[in-house]
């Protein structure tokens, strides 16, 4: 009878993991809150962005990302299929992504929320295979206010002037 608690506690545990998962729709990092919309966003031939002035450098990464993930962005001030706006009541590196079945909306109060939201699209971006996006609303903030990285140079040599780079 032991046994049997025992197995079912970790088909419990395994199920909750699952689930928790796919409510994340394999975003990583998962989001600290994400709820599955009905419907589905179809991208367009080339997807329309409209940014602040301050976010030019997360725009063209976004758009190269975005290319490289078979979907072809332009900026645009007018009817764009992707707006971005500054949201000053957010915390730094927080953002709100909203995919409904006309328009995303991202919303942070700096280039570093909408650089991890942007991020964030391009995987949706890839789950959806370059054509469609499922219907979300995700909350995303750092959990804690500094970032840590790991480099591992015993393991994979990477060169000094790399780990230089790296370290400035």
């Amino acid at each position: 009878m032991h046994r049997y608690k025992i197995i079912i506690s970790i088909i419990v545990a395994f199920a909750a993991t699952m689930s928790s998962w796919a409510n994340s729709a394999g975003i990583i990092p998962q989001p600290a809150k994400f709820v599955n919309g009905k419907g589905s966003f179809t991208i367009p031939e080339e997807l329309k962005i409209s940014a602040p002035a301050d976010c030019k450098q997360v725009v063209e990464l976004f758009v190269e990302q975005a290319g490289n993930a078979g979907v072809k962005v332009k900026k645009s001030k007018k009817g764009a299929d992707v707006t971005m706006t500054v949201d000053a009541t957010m915390r730094a590196e927080a953002y709100s992504l909203d995919v409904s079945e006309k328009t995303i909306t991202i919303k942070a109060c700096d280039a570093r929320g909408f650089f991890y939201a942007t991020q964030t699209l391009v995987q949706l971006m890839r789950a959806g295979e370059g054509k469609a996006i499922e219907c979300c609303t995700i909350n995303d903030e750092p959990r804690f206010e500094y970032r840590g990285l790991m480099l591992d140079v015993v393991r994979y040599f990477i060169p000094k002037d790399e780990v230089l780079r790296i370290i400035d």
